[in-house]
Order: C-alpha cells, then structure tokens, then sequence
C-alpha cells in the first residue's frame, strides 16, 4: 500500500469523564510524487539534451523547463492519471505526449524532438568572387554537437539539416584559388566566428572577405566661381549621394550592405552625425546649408565614413556657403550715475537757489575708450552745466569737470 505523509505526524489529546470529546483535529496530507524526464534531440546517432522545452501537466504550464541538460523534474500531489507533454514553438515530439498513472515516483518519462533546421550561406569574397573551397564548422552552444560541411561549388555554397537549436559556425579551413594572391592565414583571420540560432526557423548565414570600399560624394553640378571649391546656398537643399563600391582584382561592384555616418559641418551639426543605410551602392542624405563662414578660406566640411562589416573608409568635400551671416551680439554697459545739474542751498536763512520757467541750461558729455593689446581700456567723462546766475545781471556760468576710469579684462 502507498505510504503517505501527514502534517502533523500525530495529535496527542486526553479523554477523561470532564472532557470526553475532540473536535477539527485536523492533518494535511503532504504526500507528493516526482515525475523526471528527459528531452532529446538525435543527428547522426550523436543525443543531445535540449534545455527551455516547457513541461505541461494535463495541458496546463506551472513554469517547469528543461535545464543545460534537457532535464526536467516536476512534482504531483494526489495519486491518478496525468498527461505529461513537452512544448517549444512549433517543435514536433515523439511521443507527442505521455499519459500514465501515478500513484509513486516516476522516471524516464523521456521524449524526442525530431524537428530539424537548414543551415546555408556562402564563403566568398566581396562582388561575390569565389576565392576558394572552404571548411565550415558548425557547433551547438552547449558543445554537444560538432559537425563540419565544406562548399560544394564554384560559388562557395553549403547547406546542412541539424537539429533545431543554437549553433556557433566558422570558417576553420580553406583551400584558395591562387589566382588571386591572397594568404590563407589571413582570410582564416578574417572570418569571425556567427552565432545562428536555429531553434525556430532555417537560417543564412555567409562569409565573405571584404576589401576597404571605394567612397564616392555625388551631388548636383554646383558653381565654384573661381574659387576651387563648390558654392550653396544657405537654407537650399542638397541632395547628397554617397556611392560605395568594392573592387577586387579587376572586378568592381556596389556594396549590398553597411551604413555611412555623416558629420555636416555645413549643416551646422558640428556634435552630431547622421546614420545612413546603404542599398544598392548609394547612401541618400540632405543637406541644408546653414551659416556663412566669414573666416578665410571660406569652406566648410562635409565628411562621409563608409561602414562595411569589419571595413571602413571616409571622404570628405568642402564647401562655401552664401548668405547672410547675422551680426554678432553688441555689448551694452551702464555707467555710474552721474549729476547732469546741481542746485545748491546758498548760506543764510531766507536764501534759496530755483529755476524759473523760460531758463536755459545747457549739459555736455564726452567718453572716450581704447584697447590695448593688453586688454586694458580707460575712459574720461565730462561732465557740467552752464545756466544764467547773477544779481542784477545775467551771467553765463559754466561748470565742469571730469571723471577718469580704466578696466582691465583678465
């Protein structure tokens, strides 16, 4: 008989003629089965554990998977049937699903993924020149499988089924047309290894030997008015085409994948860059003039850096642009406060001073400033008045004097 397991173990109470009853006594059974199993995948009598397949239990996920391994451990509370089945995408499992009775610990309740993924690509260089009939290696992550394909023809393809799961593939092996003078250590070094990841879908995955791009600036026809270097106009707009190209030996053809950074001094972007993919050869960007620059020679850059997987090159053109430059900001001070008339309190007790409609005044001020090489300025106000005073007769009187200063800007 199956032995089950209680919480608590055991109740201790006392019955005498004063207590003679007990109630909700109560025991929790704790008993639970394990289930274990594996799943697998099979290539060429090599079996390998596949880890994340989700456990469902009676069509139900409570977040078991498998581990590194392919393993998988769950547990059920209550003796009965159960289904047990392994789910991941649209992988197909043999047996698809396993019913059984569980009334103590059940192991190997194994299954098989039998869903397969197609690898291919090329191994070539650039203008998709055969350079050579290569060896690709292809790896899972975990290290389990280990297979190696070579390319079968004069356009360096190859293709393989293998289990539907991650891969690491490199190029570890090449034998080169010596037409093209190139050294086999460094191809070899050239091809980095890929990660592809087969679990859901085939997959492409290519090599090819690339040389730094050929880099082209097209625009429209634009004047140079003598002046060597192409005029714009500011606020117009450009239309830049930046062609990439790559030649090897005498072949030359457009690059098919990339993207340039453009560093528009024209534009005034002068902290920024733009990112422009590449298709067909040609890279698209507009550029707007902006400001004018006034300091000889005139020009401003336009710069390109062509990025082609692990290759790089850049151009740059420059440019003068016409228009307005705006007036840079004036500079603006307020001087201390300074009395343009004095009326005075002359000594005595009924003697006032005043001004009288009709009375002319007259004020002048000068300033005068230089700078210096050592950024020193100095300056002389002049200040006074000249008004009609007297007793009995008028009086022109004039008042001045003069107030000096300097600044020196460190």
């Amino acid at each position: 008989m199956m032995k089950h397991a209680f919480s608590p173990a055991s109740i201790t109470r006392f019955l005498d003629q004063s207590v003679f009853q007990y109630n909700n006594l109560l025991f929790i059974d704790t008993t639970g089965f394990k289930v274990e199993g594996q799943i697998v995948q099979d290539d060429n009598g090599t079996s390998c554990g596949l880890a994340g397949v989700e456990i469902l239990i009676n069509g139900i996920y409570k977040g078991n998977k498998t581990d590194a391994d392919g393993n998988y451990n769950i547990s059920v509370e209550e003796t009965g049937d159960y289904t047990i089945k392994p789910r991941l995408g649209d992988h197909t499992f043999s047996p698809a699903q396993q019913t059984i009775f569980i009334s103590d610990d059940k192991t190997d309740i194994n299954f098989d993924d039998q869903t397969k993924s197609t690898l291919s690509g090329y191994v070539r260089a650039g203008c998709q020149i055969f350079i050579g009939q290569a060896t690709v290696r292809i790896k899972s992550k975990d290290g389990c499988f280990d297979k190696t394909v070579m390319t079968q023809n004069d356009q360096g393809y190859y293709e393989t089924e293998l289990p539907a799961r991650p891969y690491t593939v490199e190029v570890v092996e090449i034998d080169l047309d010596p037409s093209h003078g190139l050294d086999r250590q460094d191809v070899l070094a050239y091809f980095n290894p890929k990660d592809v990841d087969l679990t859901h879908e085939d997959k492409q995955q290519s090599f090819t030997y690339r040389r730094k791009p050929d880099v082209e600036i097209v625009s429209v026809s634009l004047p140079t008015c003598g002046f060597g270097t192409k005029i714009v106009e500011q606020q117009g707009t450009y239309e830049m085409t930046i062609k990439v190209t790559e030649s090897f030996g005498n072949q030359s053809c457009p690059v098919d994948t990339g993207y340039v950074l453009i560093s528009d001094e024209v534009g005034d972007k002068n902290n920024s860059t733009d990112t422009v993919y590449i298709s067909n050869g040609e890279a698209v960007y507009t550029m707007i003039p902006q400001s004018v620059n006034i300091i000889a020679p005139y020009t401003k850059v336009f710069q390109a850096t062509v990025f082609v997987e692990q290759e790089t090159n850049s151009i740059a053109e420059d440019f003068i642009v016409t228009g307005v430059r705006p007036r840079d900001q004036t500079f603006t001070t307020v001087s201390p406060s300074i009395p343009f008339m004095i009326l005075r309190d002359p000594p005595g007790d009924e003697s006032y001073s005043y001004l009288e409609e009709n009375t002319t005044t007259e004020t002048a001020l000068s300033f005068f400033g230089e700078a210096s090489g050592s950024v020193r300025a100095w300056a002389e106000v002049k200040a006074g008045t000249k008004f009609q005073a007297g007793l009995g007769l008028s009086t022109a009187t004039e008042i001045w004097g003069s107030i000096n200063g300097s600044m020196e800007v460190g």
